[in-house]
């Protein structure tokens, strides 16, 4: 499941795709869309009102501009007919691809101009008007910024997770390092949580963990903001509640209000709540 719209604070409106369908979520219930000429597995989409991009496994980048309802192959398709596609849409209305490790850029998202980075790319996110990329470099892990897709600011990260999930928390980039298996804020030593899986960004100056406890069969939701860091969800009911006990989550995204897990035998909702908190800092330096 993955879902993106123009506006992160409300699930009305919101599109989500599983396997090869692709829903609306409208009036308060799920529509599914025709998705008439889309072939392969979604593995990432993006949209902008009706415009709708999907990246697929082995079969490149389709666009749709009814809504999901019809979709026809773009001219990324022949660069990514042979791995994933990637894409996202930044705040300044470009849309983004990243297929292997090299990352291209659209202002129609039908023609792409790239190879644009020297170094393999492995995460994409938005930062301010633009695009923060996660490559790996000789020296390591390097972060590239862009405001505009045309000019570029680099910083090496002192971390080995140059294949992870990068988020921007203000100016500062979060890695999901896997080879350390913790999210670690640049310019400190130490993880703020360990084992999260998923990084998100949630209300102004929010970042969000989860992690899966197979131990427990619960879900741990971690919160950092500038004053440091704390558990605000610890979650079991909830996972008891999907079908075929299938709790394997698949991707996280947040309405403004609530965090949707898409597991493997469906999806599931939390309100995190701060009386879950195990103190400020609770997280901070774990293993």
């Amino acid at each position: 499941l993955t879902a993106n719209t123009d506006s992160e604070s409300s699930t009305e409106g919101r599109v989500y795709a599983a396997g090869e369908r692709i829903y609306r979520f409208a009036s308060g219930r799920h529509e599914r869309a025709a998705a008439a000429g889309l072939q392969g597995e979604v593995v990432s989409m993006a949209a902008s009102g009706d415009e709708l991009l999907v990246g697929t496994r082995l079969r490149g980048v389709f666009r749709s501009t009814n809504g999901g309802q019809t979709f026809s192959p773009t001219s990324a398709s022949s660069r990514s007919s042979t791995v994933a596609a990637h894409v996202i849409r930044d705040e300044g209305g470009r849309w983004w691809l990243r297929v292997g490790g090299s990352l291209y850029r659209s202002n129609d998202g039908e023609r792409w101009l790239g190879p644009l980075l020297p170094a393999p790319v492995g995460s994409l996110c938005p930062y301010r008007e633009g695009i923060a990329a996660l490559a790996a470099s000789d020296e390591g892990a390097t972060l590239f910024l862009s405001e505009d897709g045309v000019r570029w600011a680099r910083r090496s990260l002192a971390t080995s997770g140059a294949n992870g999930r990068v988020r921007m928390l203000g100016e500062r980039a979060v890695v999901l390092d896997t080879s350390r298996a913790g999210a670690f804020v640049e310019g400190d030593a130490m993880p703020w949580t360990a084992g999260a899986s998923f990084l998100v960004n949630g209300n102004e100056g929010q970042l969000l963990a989860v992690r899966y406890e197979s131990a427990g069969d619960r879900f741990v939701v971690v919160e950092h903001r500038a004053k440091g860091a704390r558990v605000i969800a610890d979650e079991g009911s909830k996972l008891a509640a999907v079908p075929d006990g299938n709790h394997h989550v698949y991707d996280v995204t947040w309405d403004g209000a609530r965090l949707w897990l898409a597991l493997g035998g469906g999806v599931c909702s939390v309100e995190p709540k701060p009386e879950h908190s195990g103190g400020e800092g609770g997280e901070k330096g774990g293993p």
